[in-house]
């Protein structure tokens, strides 16, 4: 077996491979909550019927070794009945009682096939199911992996990121309003938040799908400008709330908030993903969690274990070195220009007078001068 570190595939409850509603354990309202806050926009919630009696609600069928259930809980009653795998029911107690975050975990299992079923479930509504897998378990039925944001795959890059530790009673997100049955805490219970233009952070994946989660807080009015680059390739992306949004009156804050998704057509591989805040006007960027579609059914092969740099960053610095050898380029070619320009007109010297030709002078006749007359010497030459 191998000694690669588990790996947590998300499951909507949507899923009927994974997911088992018996008839009239489901009701078709949400109550006060709307079906945007929900992964997927999809949810499951106990039938008023079934509240306070053995009924079974669901049953969860996977392969791996955990698994975590994600929803929404109303009711101050925290404990409900556990199946596993056709065993004597055990009572189990809800840590986080209400309130929106994961509401159901099992211990470690033995890696394999196994059945998780609650009952006397009341006020209940299961959003998504995390199952973890270990290197050895074949991921031929292909869900997506998802990857927390505070995992150390994902880097970040910038002085301004948060990182954000939420709990009940503290700093956990209101839904709705300020009630606990209201409130909601990320994926694993934290978030990286920035709002200061030019952090970043960046992803390596193996997989065909890609999709970032996060927080969108409707409660602030404001703007964000976000650049998403795949594989070198931009995609920006505009965010706002207004006065006028119904997000905004109804005081909204969205958990499970899609903010970017890869292409429908992006081919199974391995890519980069760089994300960058553009601009910001109070709205914050915050950022819960990523998940990727694994393009190989082993998946030890398919976690990335070394982040690649920002492609937006990369793009940036790409094009700095190149426009400085653009610009260095022109400055050489005008320097080229004024020294040919001035060679051609400034005096032309014949050599090898470096300086100039000499002005010539008048020829003057030898026989035309006349000398002051010496007698003694006149004298001497007359006796020779």
């Amino acid at each position: 077996m191998s000694s690669s570190p588990p790996v947590s595939i998300i499951v909507d409850d949507g899923d009927v491979d994974y997911f088992t509603f018996p008839s009239g354990s489901v009701s078709p309202s949400l109550g006060n909550l709307p079906f945007s806050i929900f992964y997927g926009s999809t949810a499951q919630r106990t039938d008023p019927a079934t509240n306070g009696t053995s009924a079974t609600f669901v049953t969860i069928s996977f392969n791996g070794t955990k698994v975590m259930l994600y929803g929404n809980r109303t009711s101050l009653d925290s404990a409900f009945d556990v199946h596993i795998d056709g065993a004597e029911p055990i009572v189990y107690e809800v840590s986080t009682a209400q309130g929106y975050g994961a509401f159901f975990e099992t211990l470690p299992l033995a890696d394999g096939a196994h059945n998780v079923t609650l009952a006397n479930v009341i006020d209940t509504t299961v959003d998504f199911a995390v199952v973890s897998v270990n290197a050895t378990t074949s991921l031929a039925a292909a869900r997506p992996v998802i990857v927390d944001d505070a995992d150390a795959s994902v880097a970040y890059t910038g002085d301004n990121w948060t990182s954000m530790q939420s709990m009940r009673g503290g700093n956990a997100y209101e839904i709705l309003d300020a009630q606990a049955s209201t409130s909601a805490l990320p994926y694993q219970q934290t978030t990286h938040l920035t709002t200061s233009p030019g952090d970043f952070f960046n992803f390596t994946f193996a997989g065909s799908a890609l999709a970032v989660y996060g927080m969108k807080d409707f409660t602030i009015l404001g703007s964000l400008e976000l650049r998403f680059t795949l594989d070198g390739v931009p995609e920006d992306t505009g965010h706002a709330v207004a006065a006028g949004d119904a997000q905004f009156l109804a005081g909204l804050t969205q958990p499970n908030f899609l903010w970017y998704e890869a292409p429908a057509d992006l081919a199974p591989g391995v890519h980069a993903l760089g994300v960058e805040v553009l601009a910001c006007e109070s709205l914050p960027f915050v950022v819960d969690y990523i998940t990727f579609l694994p393009s190989d059914p082993s998946v030890s092969s398919d976690v990335p274990s070394t982040p690649a740099g920002s492609s937006s960053k990369k793009g940036s610095i790409a094009g700095g070195v190149v426009g400085g050898i653009v610009f260095l380029a022109l400055v050489a070619l005008l320097f080229d220009c004024m020294r040919r320009r001035k060679r051609q007109t400034r005096t032309r010297f014949v050599y090898p007078f470096q300086h100039g030709m000499r002005p010539r002078r008048s020829a003057i006749r030898l026989d035309s001068i006349s000398f002051p007359a010496n007698t003694d010497l006149d004298a001497k030459l007359r006796s020779v």
